[in-house]
């Protein structure tokens, strides 16, 4: 299998690489801390280095995509391949760079973390769950309420009663019970970082396009993949 940073590395866009990576950077940030209202590069900085990996990382996915995943009547399109590894590269810069700065340093993600936590916990300790179904148990005994319904809604809300088994007391049960609490937690998680990601504002990353040109993408994966009678 072609090794895509290997050609890109061996190509002549190699050189002007981390020149560019650092102004895409620094273009993606001067929105983000304007669209985001926070600026968390007061106490952290973004390394070259990474920023330049980064750039290399996400360009190495784009052309991978289009060389062994785009058909070639898209690819026969004057343009499209050009304009298809720009917005890979846009886009992806884009979510990787705001989940590290912006959603990463969040009180969310802390949240998240927590339930994660509790999650491995699980996973580690498998005698625990039954703590949690004892406690379980006893609330439902009670008739007490899990929580102010009032002041949470339902994407909040971790309901123990979907994964509860009813039957007996059994090592089996209790198995089954932890095994489904964590995939319960797991799937929480994902729900809750993909209802996140969606409420990103705006794509703050530059159009590449100003970075990278036609020829460069076309000499690094050859003319059997970017079309360009209509010039580079």
């Amino acid at each position: 299998m072609k090794d895509f940073l290997e050609i890109i590395r061996s190509s002549p866009v190699a050189s002007k690489l981390p020149m560019v990576a650092l102004k895409v950077f620094e273009e993606w940030k001067s929105r983000a801390v304007l669209v985001y209202k926070s600026d968390p590069f007061r106490t952290r900085s973004a390394p070259s280095g990474d920023v330049v990996d980064d750039f290399a990382g996400r360009l190495a996915d784009a052309l991978r995509s289009l060389v062994l995943d785009k058909p070639p009547e898209k690819k026969s399109i004057p343009g499209w391949s050009y304009g298809y590894v720009c917005g890979y590269v846009q886009s992806s810069l884009d979510v990787e760079w705001y989940d590290r700065f912006f959603f990463g340093t969040s009180q969310q993600i802390r949240t998240m973390m927590k339930v994660k936590a509790l999650a491995e916990y699980l996973r580690l300790e498998p005698g625990s769950i039954e703590k949690i179904l004892r406690i379980y148990d006893y609330l439902e005994g009670r008739g007490l309420a899990p929580i102010d319904t009032a002041s949470i809604t339902d994407s909040d809300i971790l309901h123990l009663d979907d994964f509860r088994d009813r039957g007996s007391q059994s090592r089996a049960r209790n198995e089954r019970s932890r095994t489904e609490l964590i995939t319960y937690l797991e799937n929480h998680l994902r729900k809750r970082y993909v209802a996140i990601m969606k409420s990103k504002r705006l794509e703050c990353a530059p159009d590449i396009g100003k970075y990278l040109t036609c020829q460069d993408v076309l000499e690094m994966v050859g003319k059997e993949h970017v079309e360009n009678s209509v010039g580079c």
